[in-house]
């Protein structure tokens, strides 16, 4: 990477940034959608910049020797991942690309999902590694051309290793995302009323996100004092741990919901009361999983729904099937 590519990235940026789209100016059932498509844009122009600068990467390094049979990506479908397809795409170029997805798809989240146009034009690799066969099928939906095979689950291989069923867990466990509004809004569902949740469990666990740069315990303390002196407990360590002790599982639009239902804990999902739902379980037909938009949903769901559901062997057992349909085992053949 030289200083010329970062300046030649930036400009191509700024270029444009400077060009309206043209599906902006054609009117979306009679609406002038002009002004929203050029905001969003611009947005997505500003994001592209270290794309833009990416795309010499395979160059550089097939000019200096360097040119790899296989390159791997943890592929999320974002500018990044664009840059560095391109990257391998020069002319020559015999590097086959792979987008690994070792996580698990929200269906509102569309910018996941590869498109055959994207395929078409190049951009996104038609190669898919998912984590399981349900989970490629998710993948694969808006696109007809890719290719998306079930590989093993290597992010979730704790789901394969337990030899034999822990005793039902005891605790509600949060899990906390990487944005500081989401997980505020997790915290708030178990705080404002905590004298509630702490009558239907022994104690509260807080998993923190490593990408959550706010100190949140600090900042949930102020916020909420009456925590204080009270069963809650702040944890960093692997999820796979936690999920163990838990009895129902707090999250929002985070993989570790669909962890906790194979391992049979039910889960509640934050729901948002503006926007759309993030809600990676939306695929899953299961009584084992609600969203609560407020404290007194949640409240609700404690007294009302979760004494309702079945033995934990009924859900542990419903857990394995759903295990088998989305996660891939990781063994010495499949990999």
């Amino acid at each position: 990477m030289q200083l010329r590519d970062i300046i030649q990235g930036q400009w191509n940026a700024w270029r444009a940034l400077k060009r309206v789209p043209d599906f902006a100016l054609t009117p979306f059932q009679g609406v002038a959608i002009q002004f929203v498509a050029g905001f969003w844009w611009s947005i997505a122009i500003r994001h592209s910049v270290v794309a833009r600068i990416l795309i010499v990467v395979g160059d550089r390094m097939a000019s200096r020797g360097i040119r790899p049979r296989l390159y791997l990506d943890w592929f999320e479908n974002q500018p990044l991942d664009k840059g560095m397809q391109i990257a391998f795409s020069y002319p020559g170029s015999s590097t086959e690309t792979v987008a690994v997805r070792q996580y698990f798809p929200a269906e509102n989240v569309v910018s996941f999902f590869s498109s055959s146009g994207e395929v078409a034009r190049g951009v996104v690799r038609r190669v898919n590694w998912a984590c399981g066969r349900r989970t490629a099928e998710l993948f694969a939906r808006h696109d007809l051309s890719g290719i998306y095979r079930a590989v093993p689950a290597l992010r979730y291989s704790h789901l394969y290793t337990e030899q034999e069923p822990l005793p039902a867990g005891d605790q509600l466990v949060l899990f906390l995302t990487s944005g500081l509004d989401e997980s505020l809004t997790i915290l708030n569902l178990v705080f404002a009323r905590i004298e509630q949740s702490l009558a239907h469990f022994d104690s509260i666990r807080v998993k923190t996100h490593q990408a959550l740069k706010t100190d949140i315990v600090t900042l949930a303390n102020k916020r909420w004092p009456q925590i204080r002196n009270l069963a809650v407990t702040w944890e960093n360590g692997a999820s796979s741990e936690l999920l163990q002790s838990a009895a129902l599982v707090l999250t929002a639009g985070s993989s570790v919901a669909i962890e906790a239902l194979c391992r049979g804990v039910p889960v509640v999902l934050t729901g948002r009361t503006a926007g759309l739902d993030v809600n990676p379980l939306e695929d899953i037909d299961s009584d084992a999983w609600r969203s609560a938009y407020s404290p007194e949903d949640f409240a609700s769901l404690l007294k009302n729904w979760l004494p309702g559901l079945p033995p934990i062997a009924e859900r542990r057992a419903a857990g394995l099937k759903l295990r088998a349909e989305y996660f891939e085992p990781v063994t010495e053949d499949g990999m």
